[in-house]
């Protein structure tokens, strides 16, 4: 029973997540004018979620034109830093501004 109980507590989560990242995609896409691609795979389910900001965004088509930022799970730490980093920053300059 406690199986079933942390199966669905894992699933509700899940799904929150999940709504929650493409809403932030939705947001912003519109608020910053971006053109944003996302695919969430589950292999439990063999399921592929996708969002494009628009219907003719294909992300191969600018692929080799562009600069390319790559991050798994391996760069957490340095991805969080990236961002605290400038946070600080701006922090800072708005302080002293």
């Amino acid at each position: 029973m406690l199986a079933n109980v942390s199966d669905y507590s894992l699933r509700v989560t899940q799904n929150k997540r999940q709504r929650g990242i493409l809403r932030k995609a939705m947001e912003l896409s519109t608020i910053c004018d971006l053109e944003i691609h996302i695919v969430i795979f589950d292999a439990a389910k063999n399921k592929k979620v996708e969002y494009k900001s628009s219907s003719d965004f294909e992300v191969d088509a600018i692929a080799p034109t562009v600069e390319l930022e790559y991050y798994d799970n391996s760069d957490y730490d340095e991805l969080m830093n990236k961002f605290t980093k400038k946070e600080q920053l701006k922090k800072i300059q708005e302080k002293h501004a």
